[in-house]
């Protein structure tokens, strides 16, 4: 005697179940045997689900921290376009050397700002992408 476990898929396996003996099955045992494969699809499809949210939360954190670097990044780099532009100004005036040179060191400085701030991403990525990961993630796959 056997019934289909069919959550969201067509039909997802087979629930069997088997005798020594032969005997003719009564509807309460075969409503009982459509009630486990009925909470046997529920289950399964349940464990979908949680593989799919990981994956979305996942997705998120990545898309998350994609912004930041970007944002970062963006920042530093107009921090140096300001600095280049006012060292260029203040070259083309006389007398005024000392005070390009700061504005190239500040220059510098901006630079370096981005590249520590990414590290400091990738550092948080790794501590969240070990964290987030879950027993089994990998083998769960939709149903199709």
């Amino acid at each position: 005697m056997g019934c289909a476990i069919m959550p969201a898929c067509p039909c997802m396996g087979m629930l069997n179940v088997a005798s020594k003996d032969w005997r003719e099955v009564s509807e309460d045992e075969l409503q009982l045997l459509y009630t486990v494969g009925d909470l046997l699809s529920i289950a399964i499809e349940r464990a979908h689900l949680f593989s799919r949210s990981m994956e979305a939360g996942a997705t998120e954190e990545r898309t998350r921290l994609a912004r930041e670097i970007h944002d970062t990044l963006a920042q530093g780099l107009t921090a140096i376009t300001l600095q280049l532009e006012t060292a260029d100004a203040l070259l083309e005036a006389d007398n005024t050397a000392p005070r390009a040179r700061q504005a190239v060191q500040q220059g510098l400085e901006a630079h370096a700002a981005p590249e520590q701030a990414q590290r400091g991403v990738s550092h948080r990525a790794r501590i969240g992408s070990a964290a987030s990961a879950g027993p089994g993630q990998s083998q769960q796959r939709d149903c199709r």
